[in-house]
Formats: C-alpha cells, sequence, structure tokens
C-alpha cells in the first residue's frame, strides 16, 4: 500500500480561507483512504494565531479516529523551513504540500 503523509503548513491565513482549506483537505483525504492510500496528516503552524490552533484541533475532532495526524508549532516565518519540520518526522514513503490558503 502507498504511504502519503499530508503537510498542511499554515501561518496567520484568515479564518474563512483557512475553513475553506480544511474542508477541501478533510475530501482530499477521504478520497485517498476510500482508492487504498495510506495517508496521515502533519499540520505545521508556523507563527500561527491561537484561534488558527483552535480551528485545527477542531478539524482532527472531524476526522476519523484511528488516522495519523499531528500538530508541530514553529516560530521560523519560513515556508521552506517548516514544512522540513513535518518531512523529517514523517515516516511515510511521500509527502504532499498543502498550503493553508489552497484549495484541492
Amino acid at each position: 500500500m502507498t504511504s502519503i503523509d499530508c503537510i498542511l503548513n499554515v501561518h496567520r491565513e484568515r479564518p474563512e480561507v483557512l475553513s475553506a482549506s480544511l474542508r477541501s483537505l478533510r475530501g482530499v483525504l477521504a478520497a485517498a483512504r476510500e482508492e487504498g492510500f495510506d495517508v496521515g496528516l502533519t499540520v505545521v503552524a508556523d507563527r500561527s494565531r491561537h484561534s488558527q490552533l483552535d480551528q485545527i484541533i477542531e478539524f482532527f475532532t472531524t476526522l476519523p479516529s484511528g488516522q495519523p495526524y499531528g500538530l508541530r508549532e514553529t516560530n521560523f516565518g519560513d515556508l521552506g523551513r517548516a514544512r522540513n519540520v513535518a518531512v523529517a518526522a514523517t515516516e511515510r514513503a511521500y509527502v504532499a504540500f498543502f498550503d493553508a490558503d489552497d484549495l484541492w
């Protein structure tokens, strides 16, 4: 089975933008699992607001239990360095990057 870690980078996006991205991501994760992929999710909150962290934690509660989800907080102010934290932590064969202002 192909294993993928989806890495979501969050950095001070507006709440409505982050909400739309999280809804989109939920659909992508579900579709990938339906196709037989082993999919995890790591969120990297780089200089994020507390309200964003609350949104992310609430989002985790809407996902199926038993799946690997993680939250890493960084203070780099640098997209590449923040992503590298998640890449270093994953044990999956592949990674897919998703920014908090993206829709898939």
